[in-house]
């Protein structure tokens, strides 16, 4: 027999919960059955037993929603609000977002006999449509727009859907920057409310890489329109949509799907699913739900903090305890260098005692890419220094000849080859008449002698070849003829970067970001934990 759950509430919890709902029924007020179940909800609410945001997030989303992000965002949006004289217009605010509709529909909780495990008849999954939505903050929707998956656009698909309704094609069905601009100049353009040549509006969407290119930044600036991005992983807490419209379209739908399936005893396919999605849309985005999501979210009316000081907790202690954790390891690895299980010299042990402390704090520019999304997170792209950053960053930059970069580093061995990367990727030759590859990988054909990568060897420094073997392609690479990746771990003990080939050298075979790895001169073991 399988237990349930534990209760939510203690004894004593429960106790006054039922003596107040006693107490009411007495005084002639008392709470009806669901209303009883509002009222646990509270009260667990209160004495922070639940959270009624509480939800599973990834790793992203988490570490995304910290107090220095949101806080830089608001400040963002005051201003601009402020510059444009928007806070009292919220007709001028909009939200646009994209869903994703499937005919595979979640069915609901149905009643069925009690000793029978009732299944749910759904429809076969098939790709996905996207509907892209729109409305702003006085509880205005823009009509839905459709994208199918196909090659061309048929009205057959919109038959049925409610008034207003357009939609377009695509290969998989997902909105990219050629739909979503088609959307704004064809589609979102003729709903729109309060545009004008001295009245601007404000679009507030996240930093998806189709809505953030030039094209449509050149057509917002043209028709008076500010571009808004809202931080990354930062949706399920500042998106209105998110907040408070697509999960009611999301159940609306699927009911919608499992009455439609049981009346006319036939599946959902792209001719019938539009008119399904459409009308769950009209109810999901009504104004009400349009209007609380945008005062959840603390766009209008204005609020710096919408949600309580906890909500940002997890990316701080996230955060916190990676750094704790790196700390710890290192401390017990200098404070018990004898629990180690290899046997340690007196010189080794003393090396070990007397090297001063070593700095594992996150370096700063490690992994900071240069990519849109940092540029463009958080920010207004219509003002013409984010857009000076775009026009930057897409630049196209110059590309470099394989073949004569090979050709300069065995001239210049010394200098042209450095570690900037730890993995080294080199391929055997099976026939004498090498073409190239279509796989895409950046590959070095050897000689049948195997020895034309090896003869510039002599001529490096011995800080560029592995402690080990003193080489810098290993010896067994030689004796392999496919593919075979050649990785590198750096040593981080004090005073030595010494480089090592993982797998071939030593028994690490792969070595992880912020792992601590020592090379096998110093006689410990190679460590990669974190």
């Amino acid at each position: 027999m399988k237990s349930g759950p534990p209760p939510l509430f203690s004894l004593e919890q429960e106790a006054r919960l039922v003596n107040h709902i006693k107490i009411m029924s007495h005084l002639g007020y008392g709470y009806t059955r669901v209303e009883v179940t509002a009222l646990a909800s509270d009260y667990a609410v209160n004495i922070r037993l639940k959270d009624k945001t509480d939800k599973q997030l990834s790793l992203q989303w988490t570490k995304g929603a910290s107090n220095e992000v949101i806080d830089s965002y608001f400040d963002e949006l005051e201003d601009i609000l402020n510059k444009y004289d928007l806070k009292n217009k919220p007709h001028c605010i909009y939200n646009i977002d994209e869903k994703g509709i499937s005919p595979e529909h979640t069915p609901p909780k149905v009643v069925a006999d009690v000793e029978i495990n009732s299944s749910a008849v759904t429809s076969e999954r098939d790709k996905t449509r996207t509907i892209i939505a729109a409305g702003n903050a006085i509880g205005t929707q823009i009509p839905p727009f459709l994208v199918f998956a196909g090659q061309r656009m048929r009205q057959e698909l919109l038959q049925g859907c409610t008034p207003g309704t357009t939609g377009d094609v695509s290969p998989t069905g997902w909105s990219n920057t050629d739909i979503f601009k088609t959307y704004l100049q064809t589609h979102f353009i003729n709903y729109v409310q309060g545009l004008s040549e001295k009245q601007p509006i404000l679009v507030i969407y996240d930093g998806h890489l189709s809505h953030v290119s030039l094209g449509v930044i050149d057509w917002a600036k043209a028709n008076n329109i500010i571009l808004l991005v809202l931080p990354a992983h930062t949706s399920h807490l500042l998106q209105p949509l998110d907040v408070g419209c697509f999960g009611p379209l999301s159940k609306i739908y699927n009911h919608s799907c499992h009455k439609f399936m049981r009346e006319n005893h036939c599946k959902i396919t792209r001719y019938n699913v539009g008119e399904l999605c459409t009308n769950a849309y009209v109810k999901g985005l009504s104004p009400d739900n349009l209007m609380s999501s945008f005062r959840r979210s603390g766009i209008c009316p204005l609020d710096k903090s919408p949600y309580p000081p906890q909500m940002y907790l997890p990316a701080t202690v996230y955060t916190q305890t990676e750094t704790d954790g790196r700390n710890q390891e290192t401390d017990d690895i200098k404070d018990h260098p004898n629990d180690i299980n290899v046997p340690l010299t007196p010189d080794q042990t003393d090396r070990i005692d007397n090297s001063p402390p070593m700095d594992l704090s996150p370096d700063v520019n490690q992994n900071n890419r240069k990519c849109l999304s940092k540029i463009v997170s958080g920010k207004a792209i219509t003002e013409e220094n984010v857009i000076e950053c775009i026009k930057e960053h897409c630049q196209p930059k110059r590309s470099v000849n394989k073949s004569s970069e090979i050709n300069s580093s065995k001239k210049n061995s010394s200098s042209a080859i450095k570690k900037k990367s730890s993995t080294k990727r080199v391929q055997s030759k099976c026939n004498s008449s090498p073409k190239p590859c279509t796989s895409g990988l950046q590959v070095i054909y050897l000689s049948d002698s195997q020895e034309s990568l090896y003869e510039h060897e002599s001529q490096m420094s011995e800080s560029d070849l592995c402690c080990v073997c003193h080489k810098f392609y290993p010896q067994k690479l030689k004796e392999c003829g496919d593919l075979t990746i050649a990785k590198w771990g750096q040593c981080i003990f004090d005073g030595c970067s010494h480089w090592v080939h993982l797998r071939f050298c030593c028994n690490v075979r792969a070595v992880r970001t912020h792992s601590i790895f020592y090379c096998p001169c110093h006689g410990l073991p190679c460590l990669q934990e974190e």
